[in-house]
């Protein structure tokens, strides 16, 4: 074997000796220069990403098999965070105030397979992202579509309470 290649070996062992004896030092070294070229380290990530794509699905896929309640509970977190600007503790504080039943049939959540539906004033934010300021409630998924096939109407919703009140 080359000499050249064998330093190389030497050289590589006793870098890994290094690490592994001051793993606190290096942790730091590191952070610090990450923190000083956050784009170098952005364009590395990037790249990895795109070689190893199907290797990091797979993880994932893997991992998401192993940890149903985890996947569905990041998932949660981001939707609830990126579509309603809540956190899962804000939720839960939503739940606790109405007593963990809908805003609407006051029926409780564990008469329910799905989580609540967070409702807010489309009046305010037209679509399906809210601004997090007009959050009116939690809803079951039956009393949602209701409100939502009603068009979020009073006049409708009155109308449909008088039509269900006709003998």
């Amino acid at each position: 074997m080359p000499k050249q290649i064998v330093n190389k070996e030497k050289a590589r062992i006793r870098s890994r000796k290094y690490r592994l004896a001051n793993k606190a030092k290096v942790a730091a070294a590191s952070e610090r220069s990450r923190k000083a070229n956050p784009e170098k380290y952005r364009a590395q990530a990037r790249e990895y990403n795109q070689v190893n794509s199907e290797k990091r699905y797979d993880h994932f896929k893997k991992w998401a098999e192993k940890n149903p309640d985890k996947k569905r509970a990041n998932e949660m977190k981001q939707n609830l965070k990126k579509t309603y600007g809540m956190t899962p503790e804000d939720y839960n504080n939503f739940l606790a105030l109405q007593r963990f039943c809908c805003a609407i049939c006051h029926r409780h959540i564990s008469e329910f397979s799905k989580a609540f539906a967070v409702d807010h004033d489309h009046a305010c934010c037209p679509g399906k992202r809210s601004c997090g300021q007009c959050i009116r409630g939690l809803l079951c998924t039956h009393c949602n579509l209701a409100i939502g096939l009603l068009h979020d109407s009073i006049e409708r919703c009155l109308n449909a309470a008088n039509y269900l009140g006709k003998k």
